[in-house]
């Protein structure tokens, strides 16, 4: 308790982070308030008791995320639990006064609940609020709703500092006008423009007094942005030649929308501040160049090339692969076998794994082309702490491992097919040299480009890559982009069997997902990981290859244990499990049932289960019905009760009258068996698969057959499903 610290004066900045999103916004907040000399602390919420107390915190922002079920990060848990103790008294928080910004994703049902649920608990302690709280769609761009809230933060806090000082010297009270920033030494967006700014000193920042109306206007786009926002159009459906036409005449279109000047903007922008720099870098003269094909390594030096330092990763080889699907399948279906030696993974069945993959090599050799790497790219590289940095708690990148290749960090380590977020536009602006195209990446990067950053970059998921491609004056330096650029994020995929066999082995199923041409690569292209796992298991799922095929020999996989939290089968065997899934998510389902059947085998005489039911949509009967065999063998042995299943795309007429077309439409035709099992019998849900369509349309029929069967308003059905989540009788494995 020595280091607790207790500052009646400073803000804390309070963040709770799963991905580490979270964390990087609360630490440009904290930089923010400390350039302009706003008393700030910085902790992480998992440091309550330690170094700081809520209890004797008077001014608080808190950023936080949402992870699993609408859980809070794994950091930020306890400090909730404490909060929901019964034995704290309503004013427990009476002399706290804070602001809040949820991050989430609303493709999940429990969108930003960690956020929402925070707040709740904040409110009913007694805590006040000074600036409205903020929710971030993770689906859209984050930066939709992050960055209006961030631009008025600063102000607001000015205001609440004024009214605590007009308030303690008994003076009148302040106007309702937000005090605005003084901004006279900094540069105006007309100076941004100029080649003798100095890059560490560029920022501009105006603060209007409207931020609830800036807020909520973010926050009503975020729904017209979902429904436009598809990963494969039904227009790359058509015959190749046909849709490359097309779609590359919409790329033509998009790339002139982003990097033309729009005459309607204003002369000054209202522009984020500049990231400050702060490493610096030492480049070694020895030539690595025997790492030169990433996808060629199959020896210990992927470990330390793809994850680096990482200890809870390891390394599997496949021992299996082969398609689910047949040749005519408009989405091919790739199962894996994966062999861990040591079975240093534990898992259960309804668990998953993340999957660790490079970029895309052709993409990388793209950006080592463009921005003339090519003399270094084989060099390793450390990097330092700039020691003249202006920047508040400057920290390496934790995933930028120590003595890496220029070619390793940009292959593995970063994110090129990340969207750029306003602060990075802010920077690439800075070393570009033709003045058009910094005009409209400034244009892009402030507060009046708003509307094009979310219309143009978030909606149609303009990355790093397109940025460099529509930009060619754009040179940024190395280092600034191992600033800048977010660490490449692992893959998650269900585990499709159980341990009980053999718990070295693990399977996966996963789509192999086919993306549009973007701005910077003009043709179809693959899903990340989807692309490489079915790449580098050429040799094995097309063993007949032609001579021209490229062989490529890796046959390991990094790989690391992703729990679901609750989606696993219940200790109790008897409750009714009514399991529903599309594509893919039928995956853990087959794990359900095989350990099941393993558990029989295992046991002197047979176990007793409820019912199951299992309900499973997907395109065409002869060509995507996943493990159509392994259900009809469940079915036999009796460990499956029921199964119903939908086709969406089939043409056959007698087909079309008799088959569902979607899960949802299984779910209306046996109502009265769900609803009987739901509520007499205790059944459970779970619910896998895509979480923008079937998941939303399944829980939306669920409460619509509620309604009815209880005959109760949708509210009160809304309630019920919302009841039984809290219960665990809902559960959800759900993806975008």
């Amino acid at each position: 308790m020595s280091d607790l610290c207790s500052n009646s004066q400073a803000i804390y900045i309070l963040y709770g982070s799963q991905t580490g999103q979270a964390q990087v916004i609360a630490e440009d907040i904290y930089q923010e308030c400390l350039d302009h000399q706003i008393d700030s602390l910085l902790f992480c919420l998992d440091q309550h008791d330690q170094k700081f107390n809520i209890s004797q915190v008077s001014k608080a922002i808190f950023i936080i995320s949402t992870t699993g079920d609408g859980d809070p990060p794994d950091n930020a848990a306890k400090f909730v639990r404490k909060l929901k103790r019964k034995s704290l008294p309503r004013n427990y928080l009476s002399n706290l006064t804070y602001t809040l910004l949820g991050l989430g994703d609303s493709n999940y049902n429990n969108f930003c609940n960690g956020g929402k649920t925070l707040n709740g608990l904040l409110t009913t302690l007694g805590a006040k609020s000074f600036y409205p709280s903020g929710y971030a769609d993770d689906a859209v761009g984050l930066e939709i709703v992050v960055e209006p809230w961030k631009d008025n933060l600063l102000a607001a806090i000015q205001k609440m500092h004024l009214q605590i000082h007009n308030m303690d010297n008994k003076l009148a009270s302040v106007t309702d006008d937000v005090p605005t920033i003084n901004t006279e030494n900094q540069p105006t967006s007309s100076q941004a423009l100029s080649k003798d700014n100095s890059v560490a000193d560029s920022n501009l920042i105006n603060f209007t007094a409207d931020h609830d109306n800036v807020i909520n206007e973010a926050v009503n786009q975020v729904s017209e942005i979902v429904k436009g926002m598809k990963v494969t159009s039904e227009k790359t459906l058509l015959p190749i030649s046909e849709a490359n036409s097309s779609a590359l005449n919409e790329i033509a279109e998009l790339e002139s929308k982003l990097k033309n000047c729009d005459a309607s903007f204003p002369n000054e922008l209202t522009l984020p501040s500049l990231p400050i720099p702060y490493l610096d870098i030492d480049i070694s003269d020895a030539d690595q160049s025997s790492t030169d094909k990433l996808d060629a390594i199959a020896n210990s030096d992927y470990t330390y090339k793809c994850i680096g330092a990482r200890t809870d990763i390891v390394l599997a080889d496949v021992r299996q692969a082969q398609y689910l699907t047949s040749e005519h399948a408009v989405k091919k279906v790739l199962e894996l076998e994966l062999y861990q030696s040591d079975a240093s993974i534990d898992f259960a069945p309804g668990d998953s794994i993340n999957v660790y993959c490079p970029n895309n090599e052709e993409e990388v050799n793209w950006v080592i082309s463009r921005l003339d790497l090519g003399n270094i790219q084989n060099k390793r590289f450390s990097l330092q702490i700039c020691s003249e940095t202006k920047k508040r708690l400057p920290k390496i990148p934790k995933h930028i491992p120590e003595h890496c290749t220029v070619k390793e960090a940009i292959a593995f380590h970063c994110d090129i097919r990340s969207i750029p977020k306003k602060a990075t536009l802010r920077m690439l602006a800075e070393y570009t040299d033709n003045l058009d195209q910094k005009k409209r990446l400034l244009q892009l990067s402030s507060r009046e480009g708003g509307n094009d950053y979310t219309n143009l970059l978030c909606k149609f998921s303009i990355s790093f890559l397109d940025i460099l491609a529509a930009f060619p004056s754009c040179r940024p330096p190395f280092i600034r982009i191992i600033e800048q650029l977010p660490q490449l994020q692992p893959r998650p995929y269900s585990i499709a069997n159980s341990p009980i066999e053999d718990k070295k082995i693990i399977k996966i199923a996963l789509t192999i997902v086919q993306l549009p041409p973007s701005i910077a690569v003009k043709k179809p292209r693959k899903g990340l990981c989807s692309g490489w796992l079915q790449l580098i298991t050429k040799h094995i799922h097309s063993p007949y290859l032609s001579p021209d095929d490229e062989i490529v020999p890796l046959k390991k996989i990094g790989i690391s244990s992703r729990k679901i939290q609750n989606f696993n089968l219940p200790e109790d065997k008897g409750l009714p499990l009514i399991m529903i899934g599309a594509g893919t998510g039928i995956s853990p389902y087959i794990g359900f049932l095989e350990h099941r059947w393993l558990k029989c085998k295992q046991s002197l005489h047979a176990d007793s289960y409820g019912t199951s039911l299992l309900f499973y949509g997907c395109r065409h009967k002869d060509r995507d019905y996943l493990y159509k065999d392994f259900i009809n063998v469940y079915l036999e042995r009796k460990i499956l009760t029921q199964h119903y299943v939908a086709f969406s795309r089939e043409q056959n007429e007698d087909l079309e009258n008799s088959i569902p077309r979607y899960v949802q439409d299984c779910l209306r035709q046996q109502s009265d068996i769900v609803m009987n099992l739901l509520f007499e019998k205790s059944a459970i849900i779970y619910v896998c698969g895509d979480a923008q369509g079937m998941a939303k349309d399944v829980m939306n029929t669920l409460i619509d057959l509620i309604e009815r069967y209880k005959g109760i308003s949708q509210g009160e059905a809304n309630k019920t499903i919302l009841a039984m989540m809290k219960e665990k009788r809902y559960r959800q494995d759900i993806w975008a």
